[in-house]
C-alpha cells in the first residue's frame, strides 16, 4: 500500500499493562520486527500516542491491528485518526491474526470461571467508568478486611 513501510512501537515507559508487563520488552520486539525484510525503517516512540509521530511523517495510510477496532477506551486512536486526516491521509485496520501478550497470559493464568467474571463485569463497568468511580475514591481512606472464615463454620 506504499513505497516505505515505518513500523513504531511504544517505549516500555509508556506501556501500562500491569506488573511484569509488558512481556516482551522493547529490544526484544525491535530484534524481532528488525527480521522482517518487508519492513525498512523501526522506531520506538516514547510517547503515548503516535500523534507526533504522524505529524512528522505525514502518512498516506497509517495501519492499526484489528485488535484496535473496537478498543479506544482513551481517545488515543481517535487523536491518532484525525491527525492522519488532517495531513489527507487514510487509518486502516489491518484483519490478520493478533498475538497480545495481555490475552495469552490471561487465558494461561486464569480460570475459566475468573474470565467470565471478568468478560460480565466488562459488560457492565466501561474504562470510563471504572476510572471515574476510582478518581471519586481516590481522595478517600479505604479499608478493606479479608477474611478466609468460611460462613458454613
Amino acid at each position: 500500500m506504499g513505497d516505505y513501510l515505518i513500523v513504531s512501537i511504544t517505549s516500555d515507559s509508556k506501556l501500562q499493562k500491569g506488573l511484569g508487563r509488558p512481556l516482551y520488552k522493547e529490544k526484544e520486539r525491535i530484534e524481532f520486527l528488525s527480521s522482517i525484510s518487508v519492513i525498512d525503517y523501526l522506531y520506538i516512540d516514547h510517547h503515548r500516542n503516535a500523534v507526533g509521530l504522524i505529524s512528522k511523517i505525514k502518512p498516506n495510510i497509517y495501519a492499526k491491528g484489528s485488535d484496535y477496532i473496537d478498543n479506544d477506551f482513551t481517545g488515543q486512536i481517535l487523536k491518532e485518526k484525525n491527525t492522519v486526516k488532517k495531513y489527507s491521509g487514510k487509518l486502516i485496520f489491518t484483519d490478520e491474526q493478533t498475538f497480545s501478550a495481555s490475552n495469552i497470559i490471561n487465558k494461561l493464568t486464569l480460570n475459566n470461571q475468573m474470565i467470565t467474571l471478568i468478560k460480565n463485569i466488562k459488560k457492565d463497568f466501561s474504562f470510563e467508568k471504572v476510572n471515574r468511580i476510582i478518581n471519586k475514591l481516590k481522595d478517600n481512606k479505604i479499608l478493606i478486611i479479608l477474611s478466609n472464615i468460611h460462613a458454613d463454620l
